[in-house]
């Protein structure tokens, strides 16, 4: 199966004109150099920071929007130049041989196009994805038991939601930019998170990654917009 051509140029913005739900919330903002900081129980965070804790405080799970889409990039096989670090990085950790780790990329290749012609997945997809995530992390705990986490979440969707994620995540593979903040979690219901503070704006690169998320998966994506609740 062949791979779309994406482009990214200067004129992307202008490309895409996405319409795209904002919530607002107030806080105390404090100026710190380049970058502003925000309240939550009397301690200061990055807005990022901030709106995971709020998120947190209204009953929803939350993950960072890198960590969800690394984890597509394994099920999704779409690792593009990075599948020669990962191929070094477990081979010269001697965890497996070269011939059998070719033998599970190609198969998890062959999995994936199985999935987007059929429409139709197999748990073998995601099991094997999760198995080559471990074998890179085997010796960073803490990253792999977060990735983990998330490939539990995955298996929660539904398998026509699942589909469309993997159909999305191959389709902009060659965009390394772009991906929302935060994913967050609630009631088998999930939504992607761009978050903001007062003078900031979506860029061309979260731009694309909104119109093509909207036209593949949903409209499960918003901007949160935290600004000073001093502001006049």
């Amino acid at each position: 199966m062949s791979k779309p051509e994406l482009e990214f140029n200067l004129d992307i913005q202008k490309l895409y004109e996405n319409t795209i739900s904002l919530l607002t919330v107030e806080a105390e903002e404090l100026k710190q150099k380049s970058k502003s900081l925000y309240e939550y129980k009397n301690q200061f965070y990055s807005v990022e920071e901030f709106s995971s804790l709020f998120f947190k405080e209204n009953g929803y799970l939350t993950y960072y929007g890198v960590d969800f889409s690394q984890v597509f990039s394994y099920i999704s096989f779409n690792f593009d130049y990075d599948t020669s670090v990962y191929e070094n990085y477990i081979l010269g950790s001697k965890l497996i041989d070269s011939k059998a780790l070719h033998q599970k990329f190609k198969q998890l290749e062959r999995l994936r196009n199985i999935t987007l012609e059929n429409n139709a997945l197999s748990d073998e997809l995601i099991f094997l994805a999760q198995e080559l995530m471990e074998l890179y992390y085997s010796t960073y705990e803490p990253k792999k038991l977060k990735l983990i986490s998330i490939f539990d979440f995955v298996r929660s969707l539904p398998q026509d939601e699942l589909i469309r994620l993997i159909r999305f995540y191959y389709k902009i593979s060659g965009l390394k930019r772009g991906t929302p903040d935060l994913l967050i979690f609630k009631e088998r219901k999930y939504w992607f998170v761009e978050v903001k503070s007062s003078n900031d704006s979506l860029s061309k690169y979260q731009n694309f990654f909104i119109h093509h998320f909207q036209e593949i998966v949903g409209e499960n994506i918003f901007v949160l917009n935290v600004v000073d609740k001093n502001w006049s």
